[in-house]
């Protein structure tokens, strides 16, 4: 499994928690275990196609990665994606002004409808308050 942008990492302790599986992080602050960005995956010695699983969560709002995470991913691994709705950011910015959500790290400034996402399917998806999209994607072949 590998995890773009795991912050402080508590996905990845309740994932350890839960499952016996090798993990990787990768993110362009630390700590992570890669320190890097996903787009330069090679630079990295990170594998074609060597994952079944890649967590992005609150990522590709920043940074256009999905050509990379499809290359990462093993024939119909999946990735666990979470992004705001386009639609809805605005709402989610005055959320943050008033402190109801957590700050942003950086701008918003790759907003996608995860229902578009060139070489993968959605295998399962939920829309929370239709404010934000959680959703599992499987690649294609």
């Amino acid at each position: 499994m590998l995890e773009i942008g795991p912050g402080e990492g508590w996905f990845r302790k309740a994932i350890k928690e839960a499952l016996p599986v090798d993990y990787v992080t990768i993110d362009t602050h630390a700590p992570a275990d890669i320190q890097g960005n996903i787009r330069d995956w090679r630079k990295h010695a990170l594998e074609l196609g060597s994952f079944d699983v890649i967590v992005a969560i609150e990522v590709v709002e920043h940074t256009d990665c999905f050509e990379e995470c499809r290359e990462l991913l093993k024939p119909g691994g999946l990735m666990l994606v979470t992004t705001p709705m386009p639609q809805f950011d605005r709402i989610l910015k005055l959320l943050e002004i008033v402190r109801l959500t957590q700050k942003r790290t950086s701008p918003h400034n790759n907003l996608t409808y995860l229902k578009r996402v060139p070489g993968f399917t959605i295998k399962k998806a939920r829309y929370p308050f239709r404010l934000g999209q959680w959703v599992v994607l499987r690649k294609t072949v």
